[in-house]
């Protein structure tokens, strides 16, 4: 799941996107999670785009996507003021923010995010902001074969686990992440795996 510049989807009605819940929309648009994440640095009720665009490190051309959708959802309200156009934050927003918790972010283009019993990795990349979703319980499944079994391949894993292997690898990358699994394994070959003990 994704925003890209010509990713002007999620045609609905406004009347249902104003009534879908705030838990809702963060899990099947997960990329908004990094916007609403921004909203918070921001600190002022009222911005601008510029002051948006450089508080979230996101490509110039994605800002006006971004805050498009945060428009769309009603997590902010565009207003214009002597010729300007400022947002300004919505109480869905604070909702949403009881949703979300930054774990971590690894550096300025990888974000992790915990939203209820989901991870959200979002990388920022030139031209979009790719986002998936991995719920608690694949990482515990994983770590636990791994930590049982040791020494598999993601072949292995993905058919010990039932699972397909790319929800395999992005699972093992959040692990990596949040220094579960020691920063020595590859995500594409997982031999020789070991978990961190605490």
């Amino acid at each position: 799941c994704f925003l890209t510049i010509d990713n002007i989807g999620a045609m609905m009605p406004m009347s249902i996107r104003r009534n879908i819940s705030v838990m809702t929309i963060l899990m099947k648009y997960p990329w908004l999670v990094y916007g609403i994440d921004t909203l918070r640095r921001i600190k002022d009720k009222c911005f601008s785009k510029e002051e948006f665009a450089k508080k979230s490190g996101v490509p110039k051309r994605l800002v006006r996507s971004l805050l498009y959708y945060l428009v769309k959802f009603g997590f902010i309200r565009r207003k214009e003021e002597n010729g300007k156009t400022y947002y300004e934050v919505t109480e869905r927003t604070h909702d949403a923010f009881n949703y979300i918790s930054c774990v971590l972010s690894a550096d300025d283009k990888h974000h992790l995010y915990r939203i209820k019993d989901s991870y959200v990795m979002i990388t920022l990349k030139k031209r979009r902001i790719s986002a998936y979703t991995i719920s608690s319980e694949i990482l515990r499944s994983v770590e636990e074969l791994i930590r049982k079994e040791g020494n598999l391949t993601l072949d292995e894993i993905s058919e010990r686990l039932g699972m397909r292997k790319i929800v395999i690898q992005r699972a093992i990358r959040i692990l990596k992440m949040l220094s579960i699994v020691c920063e020595s394994v590859d995500v594409n070959s997982i031999r020789q795996c070991n978990i961190r003990e605490e």
